[in-house]
């Protein structure tokens, strides 16, 4: 009986994220530019940061 529960969660769960995967929208390589660091502006001791669209790790890095 708990294999059968697990079976159906994982099933379930598998569902839930393929639904997610193909309703996000699709972005198109050409409409997306990454930002350079110094148009992020993050100052010295700041603990909390928002990523915005163009953000790489890199550039956050930096």
């Amino acid at each position: 009986m708990k294999m059968t529960k697990l079976v159906s969660m994982s099933t379930i769960a598998t569902t839930v994220l393929s639904g997610l995967v193909l309703a996000a929208s699709p972005v198109q390589a050409a409409t997306w530019t990454a930002r350079k660091p110094a148009e992020i502006q993050i100052t010295r001791g700041q603990k909390v940061y928002t990523i915005h669209w163009g953000d790489t790790l890199w550039a956050i890095s930096q």
